[in-house]
């Protein structure tokens, strides 16, 4: 059952952009009565409506005919920069959409939308619009209370609003990203930075005021600070290049010189722990009490967020690799072929798969031990990558048994790089201690056709019997089917 519709009369205007009728019907049907309620159904449509209207919220589709749900979004910003805005988008758009975000939307909504969270996101958006307009309408009418007062009022407005973009995102550069643009507006430095040490890992993202800086300048910038900005990581870390260093570019200007004099810092704390510290790098920038006192609210705000973010990143990458060679998992392999076959049969295309086994794997366990074993496992890892392309997909299929993905490429040139494969892994023994494993590799190959379609478990099981006859006829060798 739908939430019940509000007594009050519709006060709010709302712009429902989609090139499917019915999807434009059914969404405003579901706000009937409770908001005012325009649909368009095309990009230039929904240009000129938002040119003549006043509108709270729009809601529009990624994907129109004519234009993008990005470019309606764009232009409705540059009307009203605090426009409330919802996309919508298909699974494989997602990416795209949680993008949009960081075009100023709300939120996004994936298809098939379902009318009860349609229904809690307008309201929750036409929630924040109007705590907008109060908030604008009570500056207006204090204008002549002492600026202390006003300073005071915009930052719990801009609280407010930077609390709302960060939380529209889990992936940490999206995250650092926000961080760093509000910093920025906010304090007007230099360039400002975020370093962070959590679960093993050490990165560091910065970002100038204005424009693009080249990032061996903000490095070296950094590097003469560092006990100032980010005592708590190794320096010597970032010259080895062990610290993951993301420059994000400012926004459209002509970059300031780089000339840094200051640097004020404020920690990054979480259950009393030091993870990180947020650094601004100016020109004899000198940060009041206010100020910093409002970057400590911002960095209590930020600071959990990143945490939980790091905390879903390696969650995520926990779940989708394998814990001993660092691959992608079967889980993973699966869904990447699923999405490999859906790719080949809409462009017409080919790809190739090689199935890899170990050959007498069970030996080496049997003879050196389980520690050995995975340390040749590690070994084959290490050759197999270096062996494959870039755009090449490897993956441990489980046991002594791996994958490689082959995109748009033809049974000429999979074999050529099979063959490859092989010879890397016979070409040399696994050497530990003293001791040397020689060892080598059985494939199968076969190809997958998008011009003749077929189910992911035949690609699989044609891969499998190629494999089985290698092994079957020596070892040491590819057999096509």
């Amino acid at each position: 059952m739908l939430p019940n519709q509000s007594p009050q009369p519709p006060q709010y205007h709302i712009l429902i952009v989609d090139d499917e009728v019915k999807i434009c019907d059914l969404l405003s049907s579901a706000l009937k009565g409770k908001y005012y309620v325009d649909t368009a159904c095309s990009g230039e449509e929904a240009f000129h409506k938002i040119d003549s209207t006043d509108y709270d919220l729009v809601v529009t589709d990624l994907k129109l005919g004519d234009k993008s749900g990005i470019d309606v979004l764009r232009h409705a910003k540059e009307r009203d920069d605090h426009i409330e805005a919802i996309i919508i988008t298909g699974y494989a758009s997602l990416d795209t959409a949680i993008s949009a975000v960081n075009f100023g939307a709300s939120s996004y909504l994936v298809k098939p939308v379902s009318l009860i969270n349609f229904i809690a996101q307008v309201d929750r958006s036409m929630a924040s619009r109007e705590f907008y307009i109060r908030s604008a309408a009570f500056l207006k009418q204090t204008s002549s209370i002492e600026p202390e007062m006003q300073r005071h009022l915009l930052n719990i407005t801009d609280i407010y609003e930077f609390s709302r973009k960060l939380l529209t995102s889990l992936e940490v550069p999206e995250i650092m990203k926000c961080f760093l643009e509000e910093l920025n507006k906010k304090v007007n430095p230099v360039f400002s930075a975020v370093g962070v040490s959590l679960f093993g890992t050490s990165e560091i993202y910065a970002m100038p005021r204005v424009g693009r800086v080249p990032a061996e300048q903000i490095r070296d910038s950094l590097l003469q600070n560092w006990d100032k900005a980010f005592g708590l990581l190794n320096r010597n870390n970032l010259l080895q290049n062990n610290i993951s260093f993301v420059l994000f570019d400012g926004p459209s200007g002509e970059p300031q010189p780089l000339t840094v004099s200051s640097v004020s810092t404020v920690p990054m704390i979480i259950a009393g722990q030091i993870i990180g510290s947020i650094a601004i790098s100016g020109d004899n920038i000198e940060l009041q009490t206010e100020e910093f006192q409002f970057l400590h609210i911002l960095s209590s705000i930020f600071t959990p967020l990143v945490e939980h973010s790091y905390v879903h990143k390696r969650t995520k990458l926990m779940a989708e690799t394998d814990g001993l060679t660092g691959l992608i998992n079967h889980r993973t392999f699966q869904q990447v072929l699923s999405r490999e076959i859906a790719r080949a049969n809409r462009n017409r295309t080919q790809f190739s798969l090689l199935m890899i086994d170990i050959d007498d794997f069970k030996k080496i366990n049997d003879t050196y031990g389980h520690l050995i074993g995975d340390a040749v496992l590690t070994d084959m890892t290490k050759r197999l990558q270096a062996s494959v392309r870039q755009q090449d997909i490897v993956a441990r299929y489980g046991g002594e048994e791996f994958t490689v993905i082959l995109p748009e490429t033809d049974i000429h040139g999979a074999n050529i790089l099979a063959e490859r494969v092989r010879s890397a892994i016979a070409s040399e023994p696994y050497s530990f201690s003293e001791s040397e494993i020689p060892y080598t590799i059985s494939i199968g190959l076969c190809v997958y056709d998008g011009n003749l379609p077929k189910e992911k478990h035949l690609l699989i099981e044609n891969a499998d019997k190629a494999l089985y006859i290698s092994k079957n006829e020596g070892k040491n060798r590819i057999t096509i089917k």
